[in-house]
């Protein structure tokens, strides 16, 4: 009976710290697409990168909400879209805060988008995907070349 135990109790330590991840990680994508919504009007409309600055802030917004719902219903057994959808999240996420980082006037979009990377990672691990995303197969998902 105990090796039973020992066995359904890291299961369930894992399954409800999966569940506060997920619930975190949802938020955390709906604020950083609230927050990319709102950054895109207070791009510098003097800037040179400001179209590319804005389509990716837009992007962003748009992949953190199809995140945050595809992690509403992943209790439900969706989770193979909803790990898709958080991994392309956390690197949307990383792009975005590293390219509003040079803008003063987007402290806000930064300090989201680096907020909702660090849950979409934290549900990643959890999860142990990230070793599978993170090798080429990342890089052929979101572009780029391959090692």
């Amino acid at each position: 009976m105990a090796s039973s135990r020992s066995t359904t109790e890291p299961n369930a330590l894992r399954a409800q710290a999966l569940s506060i991840a997920v619930r975190e990680c949802e938020e955390a994508c709906r604020a950083h697409a609230a927050s990319c919504l709102a950054a895109s009007d207070k791009v510098d409309p003097h800037d040179p990168d400001r179209e590319e600055c804005t389509h990716l802030i837009l992007d962003c917004a748009y992949a953190s909400s199809a995140a945050a719902r595809a992690l509403r219903h992943f209790q439900r057994g969706d989770s193979e879209i909803a790990v898709l959808l958080t991994a392309a999240c956390a690197k949307l996420a990383t792009r975005c805060a590293s390219a509003c980082d040079v803008h003063r006037a987007l402290d806000d979009c930064t300090g989201a988008s680096r907020e909702c990377a660090s849950a979409c990672d934290a549900v990643l691990d959890i999860l142990g995907v990230r070793p599978v995303i993170a090798g080429v197969e990342r890089e052929q998902m979101f572009g780029g070349s391959a090692a």
